[in-house]
């Protein structure tokens, strides 16, 4: 029992000071609207909000990925904000060791309050997540997308991303974006 929590405890550790050490200078602070939404890069400020919309759309953030965030926000995370600036979809992202090498960063999650799905918020905020990177830093976006769920892969590609092939743990598509890297 000991050993295996020990296991855990170094490699959440190893993963935290990764992505922190990787989530440095990567984005663009860029702010637009989207019908009657601001998107926007988010602040530390947004990171209690972000965590309510994530537990309401039952996604459970791991607690070494939450203590990055709550210190990379604004370098992890894009926000949608309706008029009374509530937080009403959010989209994080993370380093995935495996993928250091490619120059990947990783889109892990994806929450948008019930109200306001199928309206096109979570591709406009995938958008502008994807142009907040896309400015010579990073080679490409990586995500997963449950075989299952159809309507996720559909945003993914509407937004550019294309199946590059299956991970079977979890079991899902594995996509990929290139953005305009430059040497």
């Amino acid at each position: 029992m000991i050993p295996h929590f020990l296991y855990h405890f170094f490699r959440d550790a190893a993963l935290i000071r990764f992505n922190l050490r990787s989530a440095q200078d990567l984005r663009l602070s860029l702010k637009t609207e989207f019908e009657d939404l601001v998107l926007q890069t988010a602040t530390k400020d947004d990171f209690l909000s972000c965590m309510a919309l994530l537990a309401e759309c039952d996604i459970y953030a791991v607690p070494w990925l939450q203590k990055v965030f709550k210190k990379r926000m604004n370098q992890l995370c894009s926000v949608a904000k309706d008029a009374e600036g509530r937080i009403v979809a959010c989209d994080f992202y993370m380093f995935e060791p495996s993928e250091q090498s490619e120059g990947l960063i990783h889109e892990i999650y994806l929450a948008v309050a019930a109200k306001y799905r199928e309206k096109g918020v979570g591709s406009a905020l995938r958008r502008f997540s994807l142009d907040c990177y896309d400015h010579g830093k990073l080679r490409g976006v990586s995500t997963l997308v449950p075989f299952d769920d159809i309507k996720a892969l559909r945003c993914a590609q509407h937004c550019g991303f294309a199946i590059t092939k299956s991970s079977a743990k979890p079991p899902a598509y594995y996509l990929f974006k290139a953005l305009s890297f430059k040497k």
